[in-house]
């Protein structure tokens, strides 16, 4: 099979059982039956998926959003902008 093709999954398989599937409930609930100290230890593996994640589609939330002020300078309005329109 082909790197960039994915094997079909057959109807039986155990990731199409419902009681497999991960729900955000489902992972809390989770997260919060454990100990603190595994508590940490998950919260760094979740930040370094995100990491992985974020170097794989090359985005950056802290760039993506929109600063104050960044398009000063780069919207100009015409002089007769509040000059009435011409009825015709």
């Amino acid at each position: 099979m082909f790197e960039n093709q994915e094997e079909p999954v057959p109807e039986n398989h155990y990731f199409r059982k419902k009681e497999f599937r991960m729900t955000s409930l489902s992972l809390y609930t989770k997260l919060e039956a454990l100990p603190s100290e595994l508590k940490e230890e998950a919260k760094k593996f979740i930040e370094n998926l995100l990491k992985k994640n974020q170097k794989k589609s090359g985005f950056d939330p802290q760039k993506a959003s929109p600063k104050f002020g960044s398009l000063k300078g780069k919207i100009h309005l015409s002089p007769d902008f509040d000059e009435p329109l011409n009825e015709c």
